[in-house]
Order: structure tokens, then C-alpha cells, then sequence
């Protein structure tokens, strides 16, 4: 029960960096640090749980945070080198993902990530079409913590579920 609360405690906070990020194209600070500590929450949770109530779980608990500390890399490896290659990724983007990382684990933020990058991708197609049909101009940055959103929802959706 309390891993769920964590899980909606999460969307609402990618959410919210999600409706910042497409009204002002940055993401605060605050925000970005709140779900970092909801992902520390979660983990330090389950290694409580695991360690003091749960005897039986068949959960290896280097394991589980060997996996946490994936996410996060691969959140710093894709998202890091086109920030300081290119800066087309926002410093913002970056936060929320290597936090995202860390609470979802390695195998669950790489569907998370491949799914925003898909998501976007499909989104910047549209906007190509939109723009060479109505020939109106459009801004020329993306906001991702949106596709962030969609990407993480869909994770946490389908392990709940299956």
C-alpha cells in the first residue's frame, strides 16, 4: 500500500514538472529535488520492509539496489551526453530522468525511456506535418517532462497490473 501511495506521489510530481515544463519551457529545482527524495523514500521503504518484516520476500536486496543505481546511470547516459554535447536536452529533462531512474530501477526506466523517446518522436512527426500543412511557425523546443510522464505512467500502469 505504501509503495502505491510512493507511485502516485510520483506521477503527481512528474505531472506537475510536466505542466511547468510546457507553460514555461523550465522545470524547477524544488520540484526535481522532490522526486529524487520520493525515490530515496521508496527505496530506503523497501529496504526496511525488506529487511525487518518481510523475511520471505525473494527480493535480493544488492539486487534490487544495483538495479536503482542502473536507472539512474542509464537516466545519466542518455540524457547527460546530448546535455553536454549539444544542450538539446534541458538541465531540467535531465534531473527528472536520473530521479525517475532511481525510482523505477534499470529494466522498468529503460521501457520508461524508450516509451518518451517513441512518444516524442511520434509527436515531433505530427508537428512537422502540422507546420508543412498550415504553414504556421511553431516553437522550436520540445518540452520532454511530458513525455516523461507518459513513459513513467506506463511503467508503474503495467507493473501494477501484470
Amino acid at each position: 500500500m505504501v509503495c502505491i501511495i510512493l507511485d502516485l506521489i510520483f506521477l503527481i510530481l512528474i505531472m506537475q514538472c510536466a505542466f511547468w515544463d510546457i507553460k514555461k519551457r523550465i522545470i524547477p529545482n524544488k520540484k526535481s529535488l522532490a522526486i529524487f527524495l520520493i525515490a530515496l523514500v521508496k527505496i530506503v521503504y523497501i529496504a526496511v520492509h525488506h529487511l525487518f518484516f518481510n523475511k520471505t520476500l525473494s527480493l535480493d536486496i544488492t539486487e534490487y539496489f544495483y538495479s536503482r543505481l542502473g536507472g539512474f546511470f542509464i537516466a545519466l547516459l542518455l540524457f547527460g551526453i546530448p546535455y553536454m554535447i549539444k544542450q538539446s536536452v534541458g538541465a531540467g529533462d535531465l534531473k527528472i530522468a536520473c530521479s525517475s531512474g532511481l525510482f523505477l530501477g534499470f529494466s522498468s526506466a529503460l521501457t520508461a525511456f524508450f516509451t518518451a523517446f517513441l512518444s516524442c518522436a511520434a509527436y515531433a512527426i505530427f508537428l512537422q506535418i502540422y507546420v508543412k500543412i498550415t504553414k504556421k511557425a511553431t516553437a522550436k523546443t520540445v518540452p520532454f517532462a511530458p513525455f516523461l510522464l507518459i513513459g513513467s505512467a506506463y511503467v508503474l500502469i503495467k507493473n501494477f497490473f501484470f
